[in-house]
């Protein structure tokens, strides 16, 4: 029962779970993770397109990206579906987060002293724990236009939240640029969680998010011989009036980070990755690329969360038609 409560103590702090935050908003798949989702200047189409919606022209049209990810044992589960639509100008991300079994203590303290606090002479009384499961949903409608050999970008993302018999809504706005200074550099912008309705829970609590400015590009290829190729993601952003402990770097109020990613490619079939997505979090990955099917991996590792906390995180790139046919086929 402590590791359990370890772990979910863990757990709460680092992704801030407890009544919701903007991590939610960066629900990430295997590729951006294993490149450290330093993607906000990328020429890259192999993600699901959450991290800047100008990146959405990249994204071909007709496909659909399915992403699975789990954590302690099954106790954290995240899942992505996204999809670029052939008839209109809209792509849509649906985000899922669900986490299952978490020890809820409020009533089962043996409390000696009285003063709500588990102490070294307490103990929590076993069957006075209950235990309750917590989900968050989330659609995101991308739009992007070029103009100017700049493309500019905007998301609209409603999310949803229930736990604890609380349930919240909130709409978030985040805008991209994306401009191409050559045939392997390019630049992006992203403006993060700017809030059109806040996190309003049932309990008249309201959130509001701290938006976050981030800046980035890539260089792809920075290397190439032969067979192989090497290129390069990086980015960094702030989190306006939010510092952590897991910041690089602060500017008076304002947290910031460093990400970056390499990808190392071989004749367009096996790709090899590595990332660092904050302090203390790396990603290694891989890609393979079929004839009508791409299947990406990653272990995403987080310093103190030990192993049960690595995430492994699959997921499933394929054309709308491809998958249709495997579906009817008999």
């Amino acid at each position: 029962m402590h590791v359990r409560i370890k772990y979910f103590s863990q757990l709460v702090i680092s992704t801030s779970l407890i009544l919701g935050s903007s991590k939610f908003h960066s629900i990430t798949d295997p590729s951006s993770l294993s490149l450290g989702n330093a993607l906000t200047g990328a020429q890259f189409s192999m993600d699901a397109g959450v991290i800047n919606p100008a990146r959405m022209v990249h994204f071909k049209k007709g496909h659909i990206l399915f992403t699975r990810e789990s954590r302690f044992s099954g106790s954290l589960n995240r899942e992505i579906v996204s999809y670029r639509s052939k008839s209109i100008p809209i792509k849509f991300i649906f985000l899922h987060e669900g986490v299952y079994n978490i020890p809820n203590t409020q009533n089962a303290l043996y409390d000696l002293n009285g003063d709500g606090v588990l102490n070294n002479n307490e103990r929590l009384i076993k069957n006075q724990i209950s235990y309750f499961n917590q989900h968050r949903f989330g659609l995101i409608f991308q739009h992007a236009v070029i103009f100017n050999n700049f493309i500019t970008g905007i998301g609209v993302s409603s999310f949803f939240s229930s736990t604890l018999g609380e349930t919240a809504h909130s709409i978030n706005i985040n805008g991209g640029i994306l401009k191409k200074f050559s045939t392997i550099f390019t630049v992006g912008l992203e403006v993060k969680n700017i809030p059109i309705i806040p996190l309003n829970w049932s309990s008249d609590r309201k959130e509001i998010p701290r938006p976050e400015i981030f800046l980035g590009g890539s260089i792809t290829p920075i290397l190439q011989y032969s067979w192989y190729q090497l290129n390069l993601f990086f980015d960094g952003g702030l989190s306006v009036d939010g510092r952590t402990l897991d910041d690089d770097f602060h500017i008076s109020d304002h947290g910031g980070i460093i990400r970056y990613g390499i990808e190392l490619g071989a004749d367009d079939f096996f790709t090899l990755r590595f990332g660092r997505s904050r302090k203390n979090n790396l990603g290694v990955g891989f890609n393979l690329k079929g004839e009508k099917i791409n299947i990406t991996y990653t272990l995403d590792m987080i310093k103190d969360w030990g192993a049960s906390g690595n995430g492994h995180v699959l997921s499933l790139l394929v054309e709308g038609n491809t998958l249709k046919n495997w579906l009817n086929y008999n």
